[in-house]
């Protein structure tokens, strides 16, 4: 015959026992919340499935039986919270102690395992890719090599290149210094005597207009021929046979002339200058010697 307290008339008892039992299951639960909830939560299903068992049976009549199916309910309802509160935490206990730590233990030497299994899988594919990676840099080594003569050609053709360029820009540059410094030269050694017709001003005018650097080297050397025919000219038109009294007085200009022109260091313009100066005291020592004797 099933177990019914209204029938027996024991709910007093039964609910003075709940009573004990929640207070111990209380003290035993102490202040887990998560147990709390749990009692609670198998209670409130204790107590539906008591209802829903009930109705399944028979369905009541009556307030009386609809009383009973209620209280009934309640009280496994309540019974089932204390018996959960009272058993939870031992059974937690055995279950962290004798199930859950060697399960997480197992579970740990699992992982380790399957980590140690992928770091020798990552180890052995970093190993053969480098295996290959070397294999590929020998297989390679033949065109590396010939790229690098090729590059180290390229450079040096470069390198000649550059330093052609270089040797004839300075080629073009020393033309040029030597261009100007001739005329300079010229025009430092009969400057005076033609500075009437052609000043110094002049002169640098003509050497900024016409030999720069911006220039070639052939224009330059052209354009300075020009201007030392043009100083010469100047000085043919110069009568310089009244700057000499005597033939005593000519010989000595011609002396300093010559000692100038011996300080060029240009050999090709300094026997062209001198040979000019011969040309120019020959033909004054003409003239001032028949001008004596007329």
């Amino acid at each position: 015959m099933p177990f019914d307290p209204l029938a027996n008339s024991d709910v007093c008892s039964l609910t003075l026992l709940l009573g004990v039992l929640g207070l111990v299951g209380h003290y035993v639960v102490g202040s887990n919340v998560r147990l709390r909830s749990l009692g609670w939560q198998l209670g409130f299903g204790v107590a539906v499935v008591a209802v829903v068992g009930a109705f399944w049976a028979r369905i009541p009549k009556g307030a009386e039986e609809w009383l009973g199916v209620v209280i009934r309910a309640l009280l496994l309802g309540a019974f089932a919270v204390t018996i959960a509160w009272i058993t939870a935490p031992p059974v937690f206990l055995v279950y962290g102690q004798g199930v859950e730590r060697p399960l997480h233990w197992l579970q740990q030497l699992i992982g380790d395992r399957k980590r140690r299994r992928n770091a020798r899988k990552g180890a052995q594919e970093e190993a053969e890719r480098r295996r290959r990676a070397a294999e590929e840099w020998d297989r390679q080594a033949p065109q590396r090599e010939a790229a690098r003569r090729e590059h180290e050609a390229a450079e040096a053709a470069r390198q000649l290149e550059r330093e052609e360029q270089a040797r004839k820009e300075a080629e073009c540059q020393r033309r040029r210094d030597e261009s100007r410094a001739r005329c300079e030269i010229v025009f430092a050694l009969v400057g005076p005597d033609v500075s009437d017709r052609f000043t110094k001003a002049e002169f640098q005018l003509f050497m900024q207009r016409y030999l720069g650097d911006d220039r070639s080297p052939e224009y330059v050397e052209e354009r300075g021929q020009q201007l030392m025919e043009l100083i010469y000219k100047h000085l043919e038109l110069v009568d310089p046979r009244r700057r000499f009294a005597s033939l005593a007085e000519l010989t000595n200009w011609y002396q300093r002339q010559k000692e100038q022109l011996e300080l060029v260091s240009d050999e090709r313009l300094k026997r062209t200058l001198i040979a000019r100066l011969n040309g120019h005291y020959a033909e004054l020592s003409t003239q001032l010697l028949e001008e004596m004797h007329s």
